[in-house]
């Protein structure tokens, strides 16, 4: 045990034993003079930190990014969120989402007779599908994404890897099906758990914002939570 350690431990230590000599009014002034980095030491207060505001963050990120994508899919805010967390089960990136209203562009642009083909012809020609048979509506396109993974199956890296380029796909999308990713099966997320996962998200997007309102925000948050984390830990 290092020295600086040790010396936060005796710290935290003599915090506590305030804490039960005069109540959590005491350990609350005592903790605001007190730094993350000398509780736990510079890198794991880091570390702990950043754990603690990751979520919070990420809440409100995943709820602009569910309000763009029902725009750009021309869908609802549900059925977006629903497939933000199905990729999210997958390990895969929301950028997937993005590609795939790139091209339902395409389709959409086709049926205003305000686009053209391009290399999307060229690649559904290679793979022996019919742009016919598909059209801009969501349901219709993650159908074309299965109907590619199983096109793409037998070819090697290279062909694989041209054919999405010219769908305007990234490679991205092998990952997710090896993985045995369809965006189909996002279906099988219940309404209910969906809903629930919005409102928690929302609620923490709320945190966020009120937050920052009131100053804290980046290293002022992750130090406000650590410290509220500990009274926390106290009053139990």
């Amino acid at each position: 045990m290092t020295q600086g350690n040790s010396g936060a431990q005796n710290k935290l230590g003599e915090l506590f034993v305030d804490f039960g000599t005069k109540g959590v009014g005491g350990l609350l002034k005592n903790l605001n003079t007190v730094s993350a980095s000398f509780l736990l030491g510079k890198n794991a207060a880091n570390q702990f930190a950043q754990t603690l505001t990751k979520p919070i963050k990420e809440a409100g990120n995943a709820a602009v990014a569910a309000g763009k994508l029902s725009t750009q899919l021309a869908t609802s805010y549900k059925e977006a969120y629903r497939l933000q967390m199905y990729l999210k089960q997958k390990n895969t990136s929301e950028g997937l989402l993005n590609e795939l209203a790139g091209i339902q562009k395409v389709f959409a642009d086709m049926e205003m007779g305000t686009g053209d083909w391009g290399d999307v012809a060229k690649a559904f020609g290679f793979l022996g599908l019919n742009v016919q048979s598909y059209n801009s509506s969501l349901e219709s396109m993650l159908q074309l994404t299965e109907d590619v993974r199983k096109a793409t199956a037998g070819l090697d890296n290279v062909k694989s890897n041209q054919i999405l380029r010219m769908l305007g796909l990234s490679n991205e999308w092998r990952y997710f099906w090896e993985r045995g990713g369809n965006l189909k099966d996002s279906a099988l997320i219940s309404d209910a758990v969906v809903e629930e996962n919005i409102r928690a998200a929302e609620a923490m997007a709320k945190l966020h914002d009120s937050l920052k309102e009131i100053g804290y925000d980046g290293h002022n948050l992750e130090l406000y939570l650590v410290r509220l984390l500990f009274c926390l830990f106290a009053d139990g």
